[in-house]
């Protein structure tokens, strides 16, 4: 994963890029660097304007920072700048290939760029230990060479079989080649099986491509001004008001403000993540290109407002006409918003400046061509329709629950049409599951294969256990020594302290360990977003099985009532039955107890992450997982058990009833343990002698009762994090999929699902994309993987849900079936909750924006823009 970023920009000479556009590119390195911790790099393509051979690639370092952007006018204001300039920059955050990479890639041989953002999964082999960016780029210039080859081939051809004075028309097969090798590209990616965004300047046919994948799990925003052109230009701070240049900016993340920049005129500092008169789009998913001749053209074509920004020249109508473009950004209503319109508190509706089709966005960049996917599953997962024969009659929903009998007579009517399809669906009962049981057993090996692939593409970091496991054999040889007295420390933890299961009571472990112990730690290479329910859990007990079992996983659950929201209580209870299924694993929960004071204290930057998005409800979502992902805390572990299912001594562990742990009927919250005393034994460990270790252990756990310092703080390592997007939206699992089953029977929930599939680009893919990428890692989805999403729909409907059910049964059924299978029956019953609702955050919000939680809900608080909020002083 990395970030991305591209300035192109009109320019006089091919020199040096002017200072505006080193000072834009520099306003974006913060947010590139978060993203991509392990290199930055850029990289200046200059071609000249109607020119097809003759670009040059500057290779060029970070940019210096600036205060503020002075945006310079060409040198002869009537004469059009002559050359197009691209600057390519791109952070890598490495976990593919076994050798360091470097970023952005670019072929030698013909001097493509390119900026790769995401992970190659499938269709494209990749051997074992590569880089899958660097056999993107290889894969691209073989299609150069190839036709290069063919071009040259049929060359021969002509000068062998056509007289002298006609071989010069043999020139005009050129751009005929250049026209295969554009067809070429989207063949290519559309082969791609995994999430991705890329910027891609191909140097043979001077063309500049980009785009996302087909669901837009990667994150790719445009800068887009709001009279409807694509400009990075803002309203100029000068007196002499000089027309500013005009640039086309694409990038992971918008800049965030700079410290300081409350007093700082910077328009790409300040303005551009917030202000609503330089507006920044989630560019919709898909693959688009422009010609170098297009590009230059759009960028010194002036535009049809009154300058080439659209702001007025005098100062007090700039000023009325910034601040009708700030209402207007507040209450606009585009077909995007339509789009992500939900009617019902679980999404968002983002606004993205009209921008909610491929061809929307080719409209308001002339030149720019959008190519559509040329693989069949792709497709027909982008059409998310569902055969009829795979939806139940309507009747069937009535008659399943008699109390629902009388409700809609229409859909006798419904059923009756769909009787056509009888002889389809007969024809694929032998292809299809017959009972919720072969069904659920289909489901969790698909998404098995998902998580495996998840989990297994991260090839530098198993050079990281291995050398982590002669680092401690090195310094501590008498560890499997040390880890037994642990695990006796730990029981006896469980048999003489009370359990913790909120901050108001004393922490088993308060002494905080040395500074060195995170790095005596084995580091866990996954990390799962962890409210207990049914997605979560899932996905965790699937890595379980995925990974070796001396490797740890990380949980991370988000609370803002001091410990004793709705999801950490069933984190809790998760845990417990996630240590029955798994005994030998070490789990680490990771208790992150944030407030609402600590999310304003990030409220700047959780905003320019949103951006596009806005609402109060992108917030409240936005601010949980920022922090979820962040994955520092206080952290809960239970005692590892030897491979007979014990625990490391004799007596096994007990619960605080006294019942035995590995009992799944008698697992509660009330039996989690902080464990964190008995950890410091391993601080101590790297220097101390076997029989030092124990009795500092000893002491440690004799001692731990009376301590009062601050709670251990643990923040993850993994570079990965398992992310449960897409369940709900395929498997019926939001209120709305009730209220339209309700209304609309059978046929309406599959719409519904269609419609939230669809529309998770816009509502939530972006977004989280670039909240979860700010700490260094990279999100996953499991349940998007193309192989399950296809196993999904060409499931009969009411084995994924059955919405006559009440809540926690009827809902995600398959899944919930999965998971009980697996032998975790209490999480498979857990109903869904929000991370906004589940971690209680939604409540503190409202209460303190708009009195009640029934005052929210009467203004429809969670689609109110945030501009509109009152900012009480002190905030």
């Amino acid at each position: 994963m990395c970030g991305t970023l591209l300035v192109a920009a009109a320019v006089d000479s091919e020199q040096q890029a002017p200072e505006y556009v080193q000072q834009c590119a520099a306003a974006f390195e913060a947010g590139l660097r978060a993203r991509g911790p392990d290199h930055l790099g850029t990289k200046q393509v200059f071609v000249p304007a109607a020119s097809s051979s003759t670009a040059s690639v500057h290779p060029h370092h970070a940019a210096t920072p600036a205060a503020s952007i002075q945006q310079a006018t060409p040198a002869q204001q009537n004469q059009q700048p002559a050359v197009l300039l691209l600057h390519l920059a791109a952070s890598l955050l490495q976990l593919r290939g076994s050798s360091p990479s470097s970023s952005p890639l670019q072929d030698s041989s013909s001097g493509s760029v390119m900026c790769f953002n995401g992970e190659i999964f499938a269709g494209l082999e990749i051997s074992e230990g590569a880089n899958d960016g660097k056999a993107l780029l290889a894969a691209l210039g073989a299609l150069e060479d190839s036709s290069k080859c063919q071009q040259q081939a049929q060359q021969q051809h002509v000068q062998q079989s056509i007289p002298q004075e006609e071989q010069t028309q043999g020139t005009s097969q050129q751009p005929a080649q250049q026209q295969q090798l554009l067809q070429q590209v989207p063949v290519l990616l559309s082969n791609l099986r995994g999430p991705w965004s890329l910027i891609y300047w191909q140097a043979a046919t001077c063309t500049l491509w980009f785009g996302r994948d087909w669901l837009g799990r990667r994150s790719l925003l445009m800068r887009q001004e709001a009279g409807g052109g694509s400009s990075s230009s803002s309203s100029s701070s000068s007196d002499d008001q000089q027309p500013m240049q005009r640039c086309l900016v694409l990038s992971s993340v918008a800049p965030q403000p700079a410290a300081g920049s409350a007093a700082n005129n910077s328009c790409l500092q300040q303005d551009v993540c917030l202000a609503a008169d330089s507006c920044w789009v989630e560019v919709p998913p898909g693959i688009y290109s422009i010609s170098s001749d297009n590009l230059h053209r759009h960028l010194t074509t002036p535009s049809s407002s009154s300058t080439s920004n659209g702001t007025a020249s005098n100062p007090g109508q700039q000023q009325q006409q910034q601040q009708q473009q700030q209402q207007q950004a507040a209450d606009s209503v585009s077909s995007s918003q339509a789009l992500a319109a939900g009617g019902d508190c679980e999404g968002d509706a983002p606004a993205n400046s009209g921008i909610a089709t491929p061809a929307d966005l080719c409209a308001a960049v002339p030149g720019l061509q959008h190519h559509p996917w040329t693989d069949e599953l792709l497709l027909q997962l982008q059409q998310f329709e569902r055969a009829a024969h795979f939806i139940p009659p309507s009747a069937a929903a009535a008659t399943t629950t008699p109390a629902d009998a009388g409700r809609e007579p229409q859909e006798q009517q419904q059923g009756s049409h769909q009787q056509q399809d009888s002889e389809q669906q007969q024809q694929h009962q032998q292809q299809q599951p017959a009972t919720q049981e072969e069904a659920s057993c289909m489901v969790l090996q698909l998404l098995q294969d998902a998580v495996n692939t998840r989990c297994w593409t991260i090839n530098t970091l198993q050079a990281q256990w291995r050398s982590h496991n002669q680092q401690q054999q090195q310094q501590c040889p008498h560890m499997a020594l040390l880890s037994q007295q642990l695990n006796q420390a730990a029981l006896s933890n469980q048999q003489h302290q009370q359990p913790v299961l909120n901050n108001n009571q004393p922490a088993a472990a308060a002494a905080r360990p040395p500074p060195n112990l995170q790095s005596l730690l084995l580091p866990s290479p996954i990390l799962i977003l962890f409210s207990g329910g049914v997605d979560s859990t899932l996905i965790a007990a699937l890595a379980h099985l995925a990974l070796p079992p001396d490797v740890p996983i990380d949980l991370s659950n988000v609370c803002f009532v001091g410990g004793a929201s709705p999801d950490r209580l069933a984190a809790h209870s998760a845990l417990l039955e996630l240590a029955a299924f798994a005994p030998q694993r070490q789990w680490r929960l990771i208790e992150v107890n944030s407030s609402l004071e600590e999310v304003d204290q990030h409220a700047q930057q959780i905003r320019s992450l949103l951006h596009p998005a806005g609402t109060v409800m992108d917030l409240n979502i936005g601010a949980a997982l920022w922090l979820a992902a962040r994955a520092e805390g206080q952290r809960v572990l239970l005692p590892v058990r030897s491979s007979s299912g014990q625990p490391a001594s004799d007596a096994p562990a007990s619960s605080s009833n006294g019942s035995s742990v590995g009992s799944s009927s008698s697992i509660t919250s009330s039996s989690v343990w902080r464990l964190l005393p008995a950890e410091e034994a391993l601080a101590a460990a790297a220097t101390s002698t076997p029989s030092a270790t124990a009795a500092q252990a000893t002491a440690s756990d004799n001692s731990s009762s009376s301590s009062n310092s601050t709670p251990c703080c643990y923040r993850s390592a993994a570079r990965v994090v398992l992310l449960g997007h897409g369940a709900d939206e395929q498997c019926g699992g939001y209120g709305r999929h009730r209220t339209r089953f309700r209304l609309g029977s059978w046929r309406g929930l599959a719409d519904e699902l269609a419609v939230d599939v669809k529309r998770l680009w816009i509502r939530n893919l972006g977004r989280d994309d670039r909240l979860v990428a700010d700490h260094g890692r990279e999100g996953r989805h499991p349940f998007l993987d193309e192989a399950l999403m296809a196993g999904l729909l060409a499931m009969p409907l009411h084995l994924l849900a059955d919405l006559s059910k009440p809540p926690g049964i009827g809902d995600k059924v398959i899944l919930r079936q999965a998971l009980a299978s697996l032998g975790l029956p209490l999480a498979a019953a857990r109903e869904k909750r929000a991370i906004q609702f589940g971690s209680r955050i939604g409540k503190l919000s409202n209460m303190r924006e708009f009195g009640s939680n029934r005052k929210a809900n009467m203004m429809s608080a969670g689609q109110v823009h945030i501009s509109k909020l009152p900012k009480p002083a002190g905030r």
